[in-house]
Protein backbone atom coordinates (compact mmCIF):
# COMPACT_ATOMS: atom_id res chain seq x y z
CA UNK A 1 0.00 0.00 0.00
CA UNK A 2 2.51 2.35 1.14
CA UNK A 3 4.42 1.54 -2.57
CA UNK A 4 1.17 2.28 -4.49
CA UNK A 5 0.70 5.73 -2.87
CA UNK A 6 4.44 6.55 -3.46
CA UNK A 7 4.18 5.47 -6.97
CA UNK A 8 0.98 7.72 -6.91
CA UNK A 9 2.11 10.53 -5.47
CA UNK A 10 5.52 10.61 -8.19
CA UNK A 11 2.98 11.32 -10.42
CA UNK A 12 2.40 14.79 -8.75
CA UNK A 13 5.91 15.35 -10.03
CA UNK A 14 5.83 14.91 -13.94
CA UNK A 15 6.05 18.10 -16.10
CA UNK A 16 2.28 19.52 -16.96
CA UNK A 17 2.01 17.83 -20.43
CA UNK A 18 -1.26 16.87 -22.52
CA UNK A 19 -1.16 13.57 -23.54
CA UNK A 20 0.14 11.85 -27.16
CA UNK A 21 -1.56 12.89 -29.99
CA UNK A 22 -4.49 11.39 -31.14
CA UNK A 23 -4.91 12.09 -34.62
CA UNK A 24 -4.18 8.71 -36.46
CA UNK A 25 -1.66 8.91 -39.82
CA UNK A 26 -0.96 12.30 -38.18
CA UNK A 27 2.31 12.51 -40.90
CA UNK A 28 0.88 11.36 -44.00
CA UNK A 29 4.34 9.35 -44.12
CA UNK A 30 3.19 6.66 -46.48
CA UNK A 31 -0.21 7.68 -48.02
CA UNK A 32 -3.84 9.28 -46.72
CA UNK A 33 -5.27 6.45 -44.53
CA UNK A 34 -7.12 7.01 -41.62
CA UNK A 35 -8.39 10.40 -43.81
CA UNK A 36 -12.02 10.43 -45.46
CA UNK A 37 -11.83 12.69 -48.31
CA UNK A 38 -14.40 15.20 -49.39
CA UNK A 39 -13.58 16.08 -52.70
CA UNK A 40 -16.51 18.77 -53.69
CA UNK A 41 -16.54 20.48 -57.17
CA UNK A 42 -13.57 21.28 -58.92
CA UNK A 43 -11.55 19.86 -55.93
CA UNK A 44 -8.58 16.86 -56.47
CA UNK A 45 -7.68 15.71 -53.31
CA UNK A 46 -4.65 12.95 -53.00
CA UNK A 47 -1.35 12.20 -51.41
CA UNK A 48 2.01 14.18 -52.69
CA UNK A 49 5.35 11.76 -51.96
CA UNK A 50 7.45 14.51 -52.45
CA UNK A 51 6.36 17.38 -50.41
CA UNK A 52 5.91 17.32 -46.48
CA UNK A 53 6.60 19.67 -43.28
CA UNK A 54 9.41 17.61 -41.20
CA UNK A 55 9.67 14.86 -43.44
CA UNK A 56 8.42 13.55 -46.86
CA UNK A 57 4.42 13.15 -47.49
CA UNK A 58 1.47 15.25 -47.12
CA UNK A 59 -2.38 15.71 -48.14
CA UNK A 60 -3.05 17.60 -51.25
CA UNK A 61 -5.72 19.68 -52.02
CA UNK A 62 -5.95 21.23 -55.80
CA UNK A 63 -8.35 23.11 -57.39
CA UNK A 64 -9.28 23.64 -61.03
CA UNK A 65 -10.85 26.92 -61.19
CA UNK A 66 -14.82 26.11 -60.93
CA UNK A 67 -14.64 25.74 -57.05
CA UNK A 68 -16.66 28.28 -55.28
CA UNK A 69 -14.07 29.35 -53.55
CA UNK A 70 -15.68 28.94 -50.30
CA UNK A 71 -14.13 27.07 -47.16
CA UNK A 72 -14.99 23.24 -47.03
CA UNK A 73 -13.71 20.32 -45.01
CA UNK A 74 -11.88 18.19 -47.34
CA UNK A 75 -10.37 15.70 -45.41
CA UNK A 76 -11.81 14.80 -41.42
CA UNK A 77 -11.26 12.82 -38.78
CA UNK A 78 -12.88 11.48 -36.11
CA UNK A 79 -11.25 10.81 -32.39
CA UNK A 80 -11.95 10.16 -28.74
CA UNK A 81 -11.85 12.94 -26.01
CA UNK A 82 -12.31 13.22 -22.66
CA UNK A 83 -14.83 15.90 -21.29
CA UNK A 84 -13.38 18.99 -19.07
CA UNK A 85 -9.78 17.96 -20.09
CA UNK A 86 -7.33 20.64 -21.73
CA UNK A 87 -6.66 20.22 -25.09
CA UNK A 88 -4.86 21.71 -27.86
CA UNK A 89 -4.81 21.02 -32.07
CA UNK A 90 -2.52 22.49 -35.15
CA UNK A 91 -1.50 21.91 -38.36
CA UNK A 92 1.42 22.75 -41.02
CA UNK A 93 0.21 24.26 -44.44
CA UNK A 94 1.47 25.30 -47.28
CA UNK A 95 0.39 27.02 -50.87
CA UNK A 96 2.72 26.98 -53.85
CA UNK A 97 2.93 29.77 -56.51
CA UNK A 98 4.22 27.51 -59.25
CA UNK A 99 1.73 29.00 -62.28
CA UNK A 100 -1.27 29.13 -60.22
CA UNK A 101 -4.37 31.76 -60.76
CA UNK A 102 -4.39 32.42 -56.90
CA UNK A 103 -3.37 31.66 -53.06
CA UNK A 104 -4.66 28.55 -51.27
CA UNK A 105 -6.06 28.71 -48.06
CA UNK A 106 -6.53 26.50 -45.44
CA UNK A 107 -7.26 26.22 -41.58
CA UNK A 108 -7.65 23.14 -39.28
CA UNK A 109 -11.78 22.81 -37.56
CA UNK A 110 -12.22 20.79 -34.83
CA UNK A 111 -16.41 20.29 -33.53
CA UNK A 112 -17.45 18.37 -30.21
CA UNK A 113 -19.91 15.78 -30.17
CA UNK A 114 -21.27 14.11 -27.65
CA UNK A 115 -21.59 10.89 -28.68
CA UNK A 116 -18.27 8.60 -29.19
CA UNK A 117 -18.59 8.33 -33.21
CA UNK A 118 -19.07 12.24 -34.31
CA UNK A 119 -22.57 11.70 -35.06
CA UNK A 120 -24.75 15.34 -36.26
CA UNK A 121 -27.63 14.88 -33.94
CA UNK A 122 -24.94 15.39 -31.15
CA UNK A 123 -23.06 18.56 -31.98
CA UNK A 124 -21.91 20.43 -29.31
CA UNK A 125 -19.48 23.23 -30.33
CA UNK A 126 -16.51 24.24 -32.79
CA UNK A 127 -13.36 25.62 -32.45
CA UNK A 128 -11.45 26.87 -35.41
CA UNK A 129 -7.82 27.95 -35.88
CA UNK A 130 -7.09 31.78 -38.26
CA UNK A 131 -7.15 31.19 -41.56
CA UNK A 132 -3.38 30.75 -43.39
CA UNK A 133 -1.50 33.40 -44.37
CA UNK A 134 -0.65 34.83 -48.31
CA UNK A 135 2.17 36.65 -49.64
CA UNK A 136 5.53 36.49 -50.83
CA UNK A 137 6.95 35.71 -47.48
CA UNK A 138 4.61 32.79 -47.65
CA UNK A 139 4.67 31.17 -50.75
CA UNK A 140 6.27 27.20 -51.00
CA UNK A 141 6.73 27.48 -47.17
CA UNK A 142 4.85 25.80 -44.19
CA UNK A 143 2.89 27.99 -42.27
CA UNK A 144 1.65 26.55 -38.38
CA UNK A 145 -1.95 26.58 -38.10
CA UNK A 146 -2.75 25.99 -33.95
CA UNK A 147 -4.96 26.70 -31.18
CA UNK A 148 -3.79 25.97 -27.60
CA UNK A 149 -5.37 26.27 -24.51
CA UNK A 150 -9.06 25.64 -23.58
CA UNK A 151 -10.82 22.42 -22.04
CA UNK A 152 -13.12 19.72 -23.67
CA UNK A 153 -16.79 20.96 -23.49
CA UNK A 154 -18.70 18.94 -20.89
CA UNK A 155 -20.27 15.68 -21.76
CA UNK A 156 -18.33 15.69 -25.12
CA UNK A 157 -16.90 12.31 -26.38
CA UNK A 158 -15.57 12.73 -29.36
CA UNK A 159 -14.59 15.35 -31.87
CA UNK A 160 -13.86 16.05 -35.65
CA UNK A 161 -10.97 17.05 -37.23
CA UNK A 162 -11.39 18.84 -40.16
CA UNK A 163 -8.82 20.03 -42.86
CA UNK A 164 -10.37 22.82 -44.78
CA UNK A 165 -9.22 24.64 -47.74
CA UNK A 166 -10.61 27.69 -49.81
CA UNK A 167 -8.99 30.12 -52.18
CA UNK A 168 -8.42 33.36 -51.99
CA UNK A 169 -10.24 33.87 -55.60
CA UNK A 170 -11.93 31.87 -57.35
CA UNK A 171 -9.01 29.90 -59.52
CA UNK A 172 -6.31 27.41 -59.75
CA UNK A 173 -4.65 26.46 -56.78
CA UNK A 174 -3.11 23.72 -54.58
CA UNK A 175 -2.05 23.46 -50.77
CA UNK A 176 -0.85 20.95 -48.83
CA UNK A 177 -1.65 19.65 -44.94
CA UNK A 178 1.06 17.69 -42.63
CA UNK A 179 1.54 17.02 -39.03
CA UNK A 180 -1.84 17.31 -37.46
CA UNK A 181 -2.00 17.57 -33.49
CA UNK A 182 -5.18 17.23 -31.10
CA UNK A 183 -3.55 16.64 -27.84
CA UNK A 184 -5.54 15.94 -24.71
CA UNK A 185 -6.09 15.16 -21.46
CA UNK A 186 -3.16 15.54 -18.76
CA UNK A 187 -0.76 13.35 -17.68
CA UNK A 188 -2.00 12.16 -14.16
CA UNK A 189 -5.15 13.62 -13.90
CA UNK A 190 -6.79 10.48 -13.14
CA UNK A 191 -10.42 11.72 -12.14
CA UNK A 192 -10.06 14.13 -15.60
CA UNK A 193 -11.14 17.44 -13.88
CA UNK A 194 -8.63 19.48 -15.96
CA UNK A 195 -5.68 19.70 -13.11
CA UNK A 196 -3.02 17.02 -11.24
CA UNK A 197 -4.13 17.19 -7.55
CA UNK A 198 -3.72 14.95 -4.58
CA UNK A 199 -7.09 14.22 -5.53
CA UNK A 200 -6.00 12.47 -8.33
CA UNK A 201 -4.17 9.77 -5.68
CA UNK A 202 -7.11 9.27 -3.96
CA UNK A 203 -9.06 8.62 -7.14
CA UNK A 204 -7.05 5.90 -8.01
CA UNK A 205 -6.40 4.07 -4.36
CA UNK A 206 -10.43 3.82 -4.78
CA UNK A 207 -9.93 2.52 -8.22
CA UNK A 208 -7.58 0.13 -6.85
CA UNK A 209 -8.71 -1.11 -3.32
CA UNK A 210 -12.41 -0.11 -3.28
CA UNK A 211 -14.10 -0.64 -6.50
CA UNK A 212 -14.39 2.97 -7.83
CA UNK A 213 -14.17 4.12 -11.11
CA UNK A 214 -11.38 3.55 -13.68
CA UNK A 215 -9.12 6.53 -14.50
CA UNK A 216 -10.31 8.74 -17.14
CA UNK A 217 -7.29 10.84 -17.78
Amino acid sequence: MRKLIIAALSLLCLPAFASQNHVVNSTFGTGISGWPQYAYAGHTLGWASGVGHAAAGSAYVYVDGTQDGSPHDVYRQCIGVKELTPYSFGVWFRYDDGGYDTAGRGNINVSFFSGADCSIGGYIAASGSSGSQTGASYVNTFQQLSLTGGNVPPNAHSALVGLRFYTTNVGTAVGYFDDVTFNNGLSGDANADGSRSVSDVFYLINFLFAGGPAPQG
